[in-house]
This record gives C-alpha cells, sequence and structure tokens, in this order.
C-alpha cells in the first residue's frame, strides 16, 4: 500500500532528479554564450579571483559535481536498508540500538525521512549550483560583477533546517514504530 509519505518522498527524489536534469540544460544552453574567459573561482565576497578559458571541465564541473552528489546522496538513502542489515555498524542513525531491533519492514518504515532528507539536501545544492553556474556566465559576460550572497544565506541555513528536520522525524518515526512492536507483541492474540 503506497501511502501519502512514500508519494512524497519519490516526488522529492523525482524533483531532485529534475533539477540535476536542469542544471546540464542551462548548462549546455549557457555554453556557447560564454566569451573567451570565465570566473572559475570566486573569494568570501563574490568576486572572481581566477579565470580561464570555457572549456568543458572548467564550465561543466558544476553539473558533473549536482550530478555525483545526488547520485551519491539519493544511493546512500538507498542503500541504508541493506546496510543496517548486513553491516550496521557503518551507519550513523539515531537511535539505532533501537532500529535495529525492529522487523525489516518497520525499519524501512523508520528511515523514510532519511531518503527525503537526502532528495531535498540533494535538490537545495543542486538549486545553489545553478545559480553560482548562471551568475557566472552572468558575470563572464559583464552583466554583474560579483556572485549574489542571497542565495547562500538563504539555502545554507535551509540545508541545516533540513537535516535538523531529518534527525528529528527519523528519532520520531523509530520511537513510533518500537511502539507500534510492542504492541503487537503484547496484544492478546
Amino acid at each position: 500500500m503506497t501511502t501519502m509519505r512514500d508519494l512524497a518522498r519519490h516526488l522529492a527524489i523525482i524533483i531532485s532528479t529534475l533539477c540535476v536534469i536542469a542544471m546540464w540544460i542551462v548548462a549546455g544552453n549557457l555554453y556557447p554564450k560564454l566569451p573567451a574567459k570565465i570566473p572559475l573561482h570566486f573569494n568570501l565576497s563574490g568576486v572572481p579571483d581566477s579565470y580561464g578559458p570555457p572549456n568543458f571541465s572548467n564550465w561543466f564541473l558544476l553539473p558533473v559535481i549536482a550530478t555525483l552528489l545526488a547520485v551519491f546522496l539519493l544511493g546512500i538513502s538507498a542503500l541504508i536498508p541493506f546496510l543496517l542489515r548486513f553491516a550496521p555498524e557503518i551507519v550513523n542513525i539515531p537511535r539505532k540500538q533501537e532500529l535495529l531491533a525492529l522487523p525489516a519492514d518497520a525499519q524501512r518504515r523508520a528511515i523514510q525521512p532519511l531518503t527525503m532528507m537526502m532528495a531535498m539536501i540533494s535538490f537545495l545544492i543542486t538549486l545553489l549550483f545553478i545559480q553560482i553556474l548562471c551568475a557566472t556566465e552572468r558575470i563572464a559576460n559583464g552583466a554583474w560583477e560579483t556572485l549574489p550572497s542571497w542565495p547562500l544565506l538563504v539555502l545554507i541555513p535551509s540545508i541545516l533546517a533540513i537535516v535538523v528536520w531529518g534527525h528529528i522525524a527519523i528519532r520520531r518515526r523509530i520511537t513510533l514504530e518500537t511502539t507500534i512492536q510492542l504492541v503487537i507483541n503484547h496484544s492478546p492474540q
């Protein structure tokens, strides 16, 4: 049976994946518009401090990193049930002993917030990279002088808030699943 939480988790994964695809499309569309020299690095004030040619490795590095991060984050969240079963010592999760005492189906339900958290983090990081990519093009073509700071001021705290939410949600879900198992195990047959 598919629940609303399952649908939300799948939607988060789909949105994260679409965002990575969108980044590749944006990078591909902006590539022909680049001048002979583009910013490669920015200082803490958002001012370019290194320039280079707009070759494939310079321009498409952020989409490659975003893709690898998405694959890593979504892949790790998909592997957690397997790791809990066969290598629990490498999984760092709140209330791990309680989680490991649950049956496999309850464990999967308990860690659903983890998948959602990883997909949301992947989405926000990709948004940040898209913004940096677009701003790099604007700076390279002379429309802007520096990277705007507001995306960092919005997206970084959002990522931290999602990590806190995920931690709390996982702890609550483990408590709920543990309680359900206690009720099932102590109910008259």
